[in-house]
């Protein structure tokens, strides 16, 4: 055989090997469904009739409960939650934190130094009437300040 014959060979075969797959396919299936389908299988639903409402009557429409359309819509009211006001327990501070600015380290060997709201201070010095200044950072460039009631604050240098 030539080349030319085997060419063509292959051809009618890329041509005829996927027609002859569909008939093998709806023959092992039966009748294509196209076949079954009828007019009278579908279910047509009607819409709803909707009434022209004028100005007038648009508001009463809007609010009656049995209005038929898909454009009808229930306004829904918000209600926010009401939280119980906070009681603080006895022994915590309910004021709020005075402002403590942090403006310079100076760490030493024996008695470091931190500069808070423009004046220096040391460990165990009171910056704000019960606000002891409890732990100096040097290298991490932040202070601890501690509440007489045992809170504490950790204030950061800003770089």
């Amino acid at each position: 055989m030539s080349n030319k014959a085997q060419f063509l060979g292959y051809r009618v075969g890329a041509v005829a090997c996927p027609i002859l797959a569909v008939v093998a396919f709806q023959f092992v299936q039966g009748e294509p469904a196209s076949a079954h389908a009828g007019v009278n299988d579908i279910d047509f639903r009607a819409l709803p009739v909707v009434p022209e409402h004028t100005v007038e009557s648009t508001h009463t429409a809007l609010s009656a409960r049995n209005t038929v359309s898909p454009f009808w819509f229930e306004e829904l009211k918000v209600v926010e939650p009401t939280l119980p006001e906070y009681v603080p327990p006895s022994g915590e501070i309910d004021t709020p934190d005075p402002t403590f600015v942090l403006s310079a380290v100076l760490p030493s060997a024996n008695k470091s130094f931190a500069v808070v709201n423009g004046k220096p201070y040391s460990v165990g010095d009171y910056v704000v009437a019960d606000w002891e200044l409890v732990k100096i950072a040097g290298q991490d460039r932040y202070i601890i300040m501690e509440h007489s009631s045992g809170k504490r604050l950790r204030i950061k240098m800003n770089r």
